[in-house]
């Protein structure tokens, strides 16, 4: 407990503190962002010092101002600028007694409903030093007004003094207007000093209005005159204000309840209770060209405390030139938002959950608002109140079955899957793939438990054979469950790039039709395996050969750049006669990128090459032996075999074995090998072996279309 600090000091001195040690009590209250917040605590204590509903307490009587200014200072060159300080001045009651006895306590929270006492450790944390000149009026006393001048600091002189407070001055004075000025100057770090030069007023204004909507909503009609300036070397460049028409007008306010949650220790689970705390939805519409983008806010105390999840509204959307903001308060969010650190920590049902797993080491009894209950609550009632929100999810709605369709999703994955109005369609899929992932991680821990039941049974007990039934029964039930939501999604999306793949064949996409040149084996490249791409097990190599998607390889990149495992694959030094070989005929062989090469294992390699359907594939028959050459004279791994598929469309048997009469036809299923190529070895011995086939696209299509129908039919999916 803070106490026995000096409150009356024989000035100019530092107040020094008994019962606190400020050097580790400062630690304990974090610097909170924004970077705005020493600004936000001076101006809404200005606001309350004012007391704009009761002029009988406020600082004059006559008119209530609340001046803020901030100046900067050009450099020599005049070309840059630079803070220098931050003024804010109030016509309120001033630094009396009792406000000065509370800035001396770190943890006084006795002022005001909103305040927790930590406000002004925000003053020290950004600035090194904080000025405050103040005129009060002191009804018991003689002379009636009094001026101090004090400074706030937490640099090493203070603290070694144990003290964040030098009094400088403290005097009467002749009956003189109450006011209090602070001055902020010398920011800690070039951060902040950056970030306050270039804060224009427009932004300033901005963030103070939202910052304390809910505040300022409430003291509408009540609001003082508030004046924003920014002076550049003393010169007035500019000037705004806040006044009513500043502040939107409430479209509706509605009450909303929300159950607690609590631990149920015998089932390990989460459960609502009957309890029900009671909040406040506040809402406004508000032209888009004011609001940027719609929001969702807890509001404790009149500020702005937290955004929660929006889940009917896209953040950019606007319905009419209208955007929406929301507010949501009460007694429990003020309740919880306590914490001297400024952080408040919001249970949500997955924690809870987490924590029911071992009630044992918490209080099981203790009841929550959930935060994650909030947001679903808030949003229901939003659309209760507004249809046009409601019509925006109903369109969300219709894009998800839409979704379930072309993706076979699972009705059950779907009704579990918080999807919220703002998602894309890969977020939609993100999250059921995700529902489903969960799905399958709890049937693997089922069919474990029935495993090890299994290699636990007595074959010489008499219930044996009995136990035995019944415990495979359990495990055939699972498996279909299992195998059944994994391949509904795998299915679906190879269905998907099949029909691309078709589409592409036929040249029937959008960019066939309007580019210029001809990109088909471009486009079926990068459905394959995307160029410039390291990683086949993300790619569509399965139009190919469903093993390949588990090899590493590449994409595209030039033989010299090629990585696996973080290293090159070609030899960092080449001897010069190396260098004379790849350089030969002004060529730069090690620079060629073949179209995707691929590694099954340390001595093999895989070398696949697109053509484009217009082109005869026979005049690039010696292209995949070229690059296997290259790889195997120049690498650092001894690859001894490559395997080589050349693809395109236009392919004629007679061509091909024409070109090269080692080729032969694979009977009944439509392509050409070569058994065994010889790879010339310059540099090594003894030469390599290459395999190769010749196969055209519409033939890896009709194969790939046969695989996955197997898969369709077999999980009794419809298409």
């Amino acid at each position: 407990m803070e106490n026995n600090v000096n409150l009356a000091p024989s000035p100019p001195g530092y107040i020094q503190a008994s019962g606190i040690y400020y050097e580790g009590s400062l630690r304990t209250i974090k610097k909170l962002l924004p970077q705005l917040r020493p600004i936000f605590e001076a101006f809404i204590n200005a606001f309350e010092a004012i007391n704009p509903q009761n002029k009988s307490e406020s600082g004059t009587g006559n008119q209530s101002v609340i001046d803020m200014e901030l100046n900067l200072k050009k450099n020599l060159l005049g070309n840059d600028r630079t803070f220098q300080k931050f003024i804010v001045r109030d016509t309120g009651i001033g630094f009396t007694e009792d406000n000065f006895n509370r800035i001396q306590h770190l943890h006084d929270s006795r002022k005001m409903k909103r305040n927790k006492g930590i406000g002004r450790v925000q003053y020290l944390h950004y600035f090194k030093e904080t000025k405050i000149t103040s005129i009060y009026r002191d009804n018991n006393s003689k002379t009636g007004h009094y001026q101090r001048v004090f400074t706030l600091s937490k640099q090493p002189d203070y603290i070694r003094k144990n003290a964040i407070i030098y009094y400088q001055e403290f005097k009467a004075v002749e009956t003189s207007p109450p006011f209090t000025e602070i001055i902020f100057s010398d920011p800690w770090n070039e951060k902040d000093a950056s970030f306050y030069s270039k804060l224009s007023l427009e932004q300033l204004k901005e963030q103070l209005i939202m910052h304390y909507l809910a505040y300022l909503c409430s003291n509408r009609e009540y609001i003082p005159e508030i004046k924003l300036g920014l002076k550049v070397d003393d010169e007035l460049e500019n000037s705004l204000s806040i006044d009513k028409s500043d502040i939107p007008n409430i479209d509706k306010k509605e009450k909303l309840v929300v159950r607690t949650s609590k631990i149920n220790p015998e089932k390990k689970d989460v459960e609502h209770t009957s309890n029900q705390k009671d909040f406040t939805l506040t809402a406004f519409k508000i032209n888009k060209i004011k609001l940027e983008e719609n929001g969702l806010k807890l509001v404790s105390r009149g500020e702005i405390l937290k955004d929660i999840d929006l889940q009917c509204l896209k953040p950019d959307e606007d319905i009419d030139e209208m955007r929406y903001l929301f507010l949501v308060s009460g007694q429990y969010i003020d309740d919880q938002d306590k914490d001297e650190s400024g952080e408040v920590h919001w249970h949500t049902t997955k924690e809870l959950k987490q924590r029911a797993k071992d009630v044992q080491k918490y209080l099981y009894n203790e009841e929550y608002v959930l935060i994650d209950r909030i947001v679903e609550e808030v949003n229901e009632k939003i659309q209760k109140i507004y249809k046009e929100i409601k019509r925006k999810q109903n369109e969300q709605d219709e894009r998800i079955n839409e979704l379930k369709k072309m993706f076979l999703l699972s009705e059950e994955s779907i009704t579990k899957t918080r999807i919220s109005i703002n998602d894309t369609v890969q977020q939609i899929l993100e999250k059921v793939y995700k529902t489903d992932t969960q799905k399958i991680a709890k049937l693997d821990a089922e069919l474990r438990d029935q495993i090890q039941a299994i290699t636990s049974l007595n074959p010489s007990s008499g219930n044996y054979v009995s136990m035995l039934e019944n415990k495979t029964e359990k495990i055939v039930e699972k498996l279909p469950l299992q195998n059944r939501t994994v391949l509904a999604g795998y299915v679906a999306r190879r269905k998907i790039i099949l029909e691309l793949f078709d589409k592409i064949l036929k040249q029937e996409l959008n960019i066939q039709r309007t580019s210029k040149r001809n990109i088909n084996e471009k486009l079926l490249h990068n459905l394959v395996f995307q160029q410039s791409a390291d990683e086949p097990d993300k790619s569509d190599l399965w139009l190919i050969s469903e093993d390949f998607i588990y090899f590493k390889g590449t994409s595209d990149i030039k033989l010299n750049s090629i990585k696996i495992n973080g290293e090159t694959i070609i030899k960092d030094n080449l001897s010069e006669e190396e260098k004379t070989f790849i350089e030969s005929l002004g060529k730069k062989r090690l620079q060629k990128k073949p179209d995707i090469l691929l590694f099954p294992s340390e001595a093999k390699c895989i070398i696949i090459e697109f053509k484009n359907p217009d082109t005869n594939v026979g005049d690039y028959l010696s292209q995949i032996t070229y690059y296997a050459t290259l790889i195997y004279n120049f690498s650092k791994r001894e690859f001894n075999t490559f395997y080589g598929y050349l693809i395109g469309e236009k392919i004629d048997p007679d061509d091909i074995k024409s070109h090269d009469a080692n080729f032969q036809e694979a009977y009944h299923l439509d392509y050409l090998f070569r058994p065994h190529e010889r790879v010339y070895g310059k540099f090594r011995t003894p030469d390599a072996s290459l395999y190769t086939e010749v196969i055209k696209y519409s033939t890896l299509l009709e194969r790939a279309k046969r695989r996955n129908q197997m898969f369709i039919e077999k999980l009794g999916l419809q298409t």
